[in-house]
């Protein structure tokens, strides 16, 4: 009972009045906040995931374009200006050669250790990526008293300014060291035509 007296009520802003009575918005507006809040995170979510993805696109294409444009200045030489002849003579002892069987065990044949040996040096000399562009050539020439034991000539060719060079590329220790590890890599290799032993190898440069 209001005794006849009118009850004033006061109404806040944004209320909404239905028979008479005030119906708040408030719930509506909070509700309205964190639905608003959601979407947000959701946007900025995208975004950097957007970021993320076009930077590893970055990334790629730089190296596409890097690999295409990019030109190796040690890969640009020219052959003709190595004129110079820098040659080196060497001794290793052959385990095994397959070469010949006619030959008794542990007997080798001359021809047989020369040519195999020779290929053998071939192959290695102009598929080094240090010393493959000096490389000329290969020979091998067996001890004829002694057919364990054979001789081997390796030629090269340099530019004429080659006091660096010879120093530390095209020096004995790694002539001789490319030769041995490939010899050490085929340790394990079934069925060898030629089998040397890597501690026989020795070098020096010829006269």
């Amino acid at each position: 009972m209001n005794d006849g007296k009118e009850v004033e009520m006061q109404i806040m802003p944004g209320t909404q009045v239905y028979n008479g009575q005030p119906i708040s918005n408030r719930g509506k507006k909070r509700c309205y906040s964190k639905s608003k809040l959601v979407c947000w995170k959701l946007k900025l979510w995208h975004t950097i995931l957007l970021i993320i993805l076009l930077f590893l696109l970055a990334i790629v294409i730089s190296l596409v374009l890097y690999s295409v444009v990019y030109e190796d200045e040690d890969e640009k030489f020219d052959k003709q200006s190595y004129i110079t002849p820098h040659n080196y003579n060497g001794t290793l002892r052959v385990i095994n050669c397959q070469g010949s069987t006619e030959s008794p065990q542990h007997q080798f044949e001359s021809t047989c250790i020369s040519q195999h040996l020779r290929d053998m040096l071939l192959k290695l000399y102009r598929s080094s990526p240090l010393l493959g562009r000096y490389f000329v050539d290969a020979y091998s020439l067996p001890n004829g008293t002694n057919d364990t034991i054979a001789y081997y000539r390796l030629q090269f060719q340099v530019p004429e300014e080659n006091t660096l060079l010879l120093k530390y590329t095209l020096n004995e220790e790694v002539v001789v060291n490319i030769f041995r590890q490939h010899l050490y890599d085929q340790e394990f290799e079934e069925n060898r035509v030629l089998v040397i032993d890597p501690a026989s190898l020795s070098i020096h440069v010829a006269d």
